[in-house]
């Protein structure tokens, strides 16, 4: 480098005074690009804080198309967004998705009461079919297909959190164990919320909370275990050198080999199976988190038995419940 910069200039100027101006000049690139980097976290940890998580709850064709503008400005640096869904059972029976939860990365959240919409808007379905956008959760290729099923939408560049989580070395569970390992936060996963019914008009301040906070997590369960892996990949000084684009860009090709790839679960090992030596079957996530389904069957078809203090204990069906009211056990 030296022997380049000594080539350029005469000899007749001081060579110290240019390698002592060029130097300083490298550092100060490497400082903004290093600040650059810096600034970009900054920003991801903006969405913690209660200003900047807005949501907006999107029931009519007005209301779509100024949440979509809005989603699609804050996506132009990273074209990542949180993606949940929610529905109602009956007697065990999936009805249509009735809402579906969209986050940006800086925390704002659309609900899109589709059971209300009847269809999802045409500029959503842009932004659903654009591979490269990541809609990243947890069983999200599950909800992906019901979007598919329900309203012939497909829904592409689909990321199962569980992916990065074993990649990264992270037990790959469910969003809530997740965020307790990864930031120790409780998500609030209470079952009469999980199990009410979101095809009612309007939602409770509490759905929509509890709906926001899910589409919300995955983004952030995605920054922390894509950041834990573009370290382990890249080193310090490459990555100093990065713009936004360029994290993006290495962040999409990291999970590339994922997108659109179902996480299926293996329930239990053939070692610590029953006697009969048999093995048991993988159990595939297309059973979109169990607990969905066995609550919505609950909340409509069985009886909840309460603890004094209000917490649900477990659930029964009606005869079981007259019984303990025969017996003067309630």
């Amino acid at each position: 480098m030296l022997v380049m910069l000594s080539k350029l200039f005469p000899t007749s100027v001081n060579f110290k005074h240019y390698l002592a101006l060029f130097v300083p000049l490298g550092l100060t690139y490497v400082v903004y690009r290093n600040t650059k980097i810096q600034k970009y976290w900054r920003h991801i940890l903006r969405k913690w804080s209660n200003d900047h998580k807005v949501t907006v709850i999107v029931s009519s064709e007005i209301d779509s198309k100024v949440a979509v503008e809005q989603l699609k400005r804050k996506l132009n640096e990273r074209k990542v967004i949180g993606l949940d869904c929610e529905w109602v059972s009956t007697k065990g029976k999936r009805h249509p998705v009735a809402l579906l939860q969209l986050s940006a990365p800086d925390g704002f959240c659309s609900l899109f009461h589709l059971c209300l919409l009847k269809s999802v808007p045409s500029e959503l379905v842009k932004i659903l079919e654009d591979k490269s956008i990541l809609k990243v959760g947890v069983a999200v290729v599950t909800d992906a297909r019901y979007l598919l099923v329900d309203y012939g939408v497909r829904c592409e560049g689909c990321l199962d959190l569980r992916h990065l989580a074993k990649q990264v070395g992270v037990e790959p569970r469910g969003l809530a164990k997740l965020a307790k390992d990864l930031f120790g936060t409780e998500l609030d996963k209470d079952w009469q919320v999980r199990c009410s019914n979101w095809e009612s008009e309007p939602l409770t301040p509490i759905q929509i909370q509890y709906a926001a906070q899910d589409a919300r997590i995955a983004i952030d369960i995605f920054d922390r275990l894509n950041h834990m892996e573009i370290c382990k990949k890249y080193g310090r000084w490459t990555r100093l050198f990065w713009d936004e684009n360029d994290y993006w860009c290495h962040s999409y090709n990291l999970w590339s080999a994922y997108i659109g790839l179902n996480y299926k679960v293996r329930s239990v090992s053939s070692s610590n199976n029953s006697s009969n030596g048999r093995r048991t079957k993988p159990v595939d996530s297309v059973i979109r988190r169990n607990y969905n389904t066995i609550l919505h069957r609950v909340h409509y078809s069985n009886i909840f038995l309460l603890a004094p203090d209000g917490q649900v204990l477990c659930t029964m069906s009606e005869s079981k419940a007259t019984w303990y009211i025969e017996k003067g056990l309630v």
